[in-house]
């Protein structure tokens, strides 16, 4: 079966989360019998860290040219980390972020040049306050004491969006997207991290912009990673259901 490969961050290694309807359990329910959804979402990554394991992942997961043709859409979620203020221990200048970003799409891309959609979602903006809490173990004193500030976040996403449509992806703004619901109760779990709202909103976003490129995922007969049962002919007719599997194009 086709493959929809994402890379990213810890918004995407949790996005499998059934508990606050994780963006990436929504995804693969609604592609399930189209394409298998591989995640690569690592906790704490940057583009910095992320470039150095890419190499490793494509490796070992899409060896051959051929495992590479079966990702039919490619999925790169990352900056959150990156926009860590500077003296945090994940800060990327925004320069490098810009120049990561882009080695990182321009590889994933090279490795897989059959995918219809290449989609990248700019990083979020978060519930100041909240996400300082639980970094610091306590309450701020007051704002110098925030890891993270939307006005910087804004600054990442806007980069990522320009690199996104320098590189030729799809950019989805999730910053702006998430702006309109941060302050609602139960947006994040912990001001980062995504709650079921904010995992509904990255979901809705993201497989919107997949149809954009892949308008057979949302035809209940398109895009197929097997043939329907429909299809087959009545089961006492072993060459016909044999004839239909050898001719379908997995």
């Amino acid at each position: 079966m086709k493959q929809i490969v994402l890379f990213g961050d810890s918004i995407t290694q949790f996005g499998y989360d059934v508990a606050q309807r994780g963006w990436v359990a929504q995804l693969a329910s609604r592609v399930q019998a189209k394409r298998d959804v591989v995640s690569r979402g690592c906790s704490g990554y940057t583009t910095a860290t992320y470039r150095a394991v890419l190499p490793a992942f494509l490796a070992a997961s899409w060896p051959t040219p051929a495992a590479a043709a079966s990702v039919d859409a490619v999925v790169v979620f990352l900056g959150a980390n990156d926009a860590v203020l500077p003296g945090g221990v994940q800060h990327v200048p925004r320069d490098e972020y810009r120049a990561g970003l882009r080695a990182i799409l321009d590889a994933v891309a090279a490795h897989f040049p059959h995918a219809r959609a290449k989609i990248a979602v700019a990083p979020p903006c978060i519930d100041e306050a909240a996400w300082a809490a639980v970094y610091l173990g306590r309450t701020p004193a007051d704002s110098s004491e925030y890891p993270r500030l939307n006005a910087v976040l804004r600054e990442y996403a806007e980069t990522a969006m320009d690199v996104a449509g320098d590189a030729g992806w799809v950019g989805v703004d999730f910053f702006g997207a998430l702006s309109e619901i941060k302050d609602a109760p139960g947006t994040f779990t912990d001001g980062l991290h995504l709650a079921a709202p904010g995992n509904d909103l990255l979901y809705s976003l993201v497989w919107d912009a997949l149809v954009a490129k892949c308008p057979d995922y949302a035809d209940e007969m398109g895009a197929r990673g097997f043939p329907y049962w429909a299809t087959f002919p009545p089961t006492a007719d072993k060459d016909g259901i044999r004839a239909i599997v050898e001719g379908y194009e997995f």
